[in-house]
């Protein structure tokens, strides 16, 4: 907020430095994204954005670098198709720029749109540089930022394929693993899951209901449309097929639901389109038959796209709450855990002087037994000095060992100065 109100008081030479040093920050920031530090990136990415509506010419400038920047990483990837060059797209680092940029983009599409085409390729080509299904999770977020770029400056972005990808997935017809909900991460929150997560059956209707959400989104942006009844026709057929193979009456439903929209929109298009007297080419014809549809009321597919999108904001509350609830359990058990060390401590909290007469009396019996323990040494040294002395044949014997005795006792005192105490045989 600092650097933000320095860009709008300070003279113009001086937003140059700005906007670099708060994309510094933030892409530096948001290299390690987690629950905990969610709201503070994001928080940082909306006051980039505002910051990037000061000066929209120089924000082109910045944008066009930052965006060559993140080509020239995703041509590494696919030229060099290495391990390393694969994780220098799907990091978060690079994810969270390109959100960001979405998201500068969608806020001024006027003034940004020759960057919306190079922007749109990236996205796409992070949706389809690995095909492994650990990365769905960030196929969906690309997808979203995708339809968002789309609805801003209302042009077809072809997301169709990597969304019926996603209901192509094998594991989505076999049997799912039971798995605790609250143990399923966030899907908004991760890039990659492992083979147990993909395998839970919450991770799969979370997969699908998000899948089910952006594609009747996707379709909804063009439900007023004469060219609807051909971008849904593959769709459709993919959505019959799934309806098909699954054995998931969850997931058949859901895709019954998508496919009756899309019919009635389809069907309701095509009434228009019959009476309509225009090309294809005629642009302003086209913008009027929109808006003759939309005037009679939303299409069915708009309809259950907005349905499946309320549905979406509730999980996401019902799942803060869970952490929430989590979180306070968690804290509860740290308080009964510590009451019950207190309670087992007696007087640990309040009877001080009793803890002072235990421990004096501990000490007094400590130095009782350490007298008792020089007494046993000492009875113990004696009683061997006299085997020793019983078995001496001759004086000179006798003699030999108090020379070793003394010998001994004098090294004792001498290993002993040290001030420890303890004795080293």
């Amino acid at each position: 907020l600092f650097v933000r109100a320095c860009a709008i008081t300070l003279p113009t030479l001086c937003l140059d430095p700005c906007l670099k040093g708060v994309y510094k920050s933030f892409v530096g920031a948001s290299k390690f994204f987690s629950p905990a530090s969610a709201p503070g990136i994001r928080f940082m990415a909306t006051c980039s954005v505002e910051m990037y509506g000061i000066d929209l010419t120089a924000t082109y400038q910045h944008a066009f670098v930052a965006i060559k920047g993140l080509a020239g990483q995703m041509r590494q990837a696919l030229t060099s198709k290495s391990k390393e060059s694969y994780k220098e797209v799907y990091c978060w680092q690079t994810i969270n720029a390109l959100e960001l940029w979405a998201t500068v983009l969608v806020a001024h599409p006027v003034d940004l749109e020759p960057l919306f085409y190079p922007l749109t390729q990236l996205l796409l080509g992070a949706c389809t540089l690995v095909g492994s299904p650990s990365f769905i999770p960030l196929r969906l977020k690309c997808v979203r930022m995708l339809n968002e770029l789309a609805r801003a400056r209302d042009m077809y972005v072809p997301v169709s394929p990597v969304l019926v990808e996603v209901l192509q997935w094998k594991d989505l017809s076999k049997k799912a693993k039971p798995v605790p909900a609250n143990s399923i991460p966030d899907i908004n929150l991760r890039l990659r899951v492992g083979s147990s997560i993909l395998r839970a059956s919450a991770f799969q209707e979370d997969v699908v209901d998000t899948t089910y959400e952006l594609l009747s989104d996707h379709l909804a942006q063009w439900g007023s449309h004469p060219g609807f009844l051909e971008i849904a026709y593959i769709p459709l057929l993919r959505l019959r097929a799934f309806v098909k193979s699954s054995n998931k009456d969850r997931f058949k439903r859901g895709a019954r639901q998508l496919c009756q929209a899309i019919l009635d929109t389809q069907e309701r298009i095509g009434k228009a389109r019959n009476r309509a007297q225009f090309s294809p080419k005629d642009g302003s014809s086209i913008q009027q038959f929109r808006a003759d549809l939309d005037s009679e009321g939303p299409s069915p597919i708009a309809g259950l796209a907005k349905s499946l999108g309320e549905q979406a904001v509730q999980r996401m509350k019902m799942r803060s709450m869970e952490d929430v609830m989590l979180e306070d359990q968690d804290d509860e058990d740290d308080d009964e855990r510590d009451g019950a060390v207190g309670h087992r401590g007696g007087h640990a909290y309040g009877d001080d002087d009793g803890d002072d007469d235990r421990d004096e009396d501990d000490r007094d019996e400590d130095d009782r037994d350490e007298d008792d323990r020089d007494e046993d040494d000492q009875d113990a040294r004696q009683a061997v000095k006299r085997r020793k002395v019983g078995d001496m044949s001759s004086e000179s014997d006798l003699e030999d060992y108090e020379d070793k005795v003394e010998q001994y006792q004098f090294s004792d005192d001498d290993e002993d100065d040290d001030g420890d105490g303890d004795d080293d045989d």
